[in-house]
């Protein structure tokens, strides 16, 4: 059975560090035998996005509001995680 192996990294990383993270990492993850999800915040899902296209590494966004638009200040909505 394959295992799912998720995490994120809260604030710990902005989008540089999140690019040269995945730089350093991603030819690990192209041997791994399990699915790999990253939810890194909203600022570095473009630089995770960039850096793990090709991979079979998968990410997300750790923090998604229901709502699909509307006067909500610093959320996410998942349409705007998808684009």
């Amino acid at each position: 059975m394959k295992k799912i192996i998720a995490g994120n990294w809260k604030m710990f990383k902005n989008p540089e560090q999140t690019r040269a993270f995945f730089k350093s990492w991603k030819s690990r993850a192209m041997s791994a035998s399990n699915e790999i999800v990253f939810f890194p915040p909203a600022v570095c899902l473009e630089a995770a996005a960039q850096e793990l296209k090709g991979t079979p590494v998968r990410w997300g966004c750790q923090n998604a509001y229901f709502q699909g638009q509307g006067a909500f200040t610093g959320e996410n909505s998942p349409q705007m995680i998808k684009e």
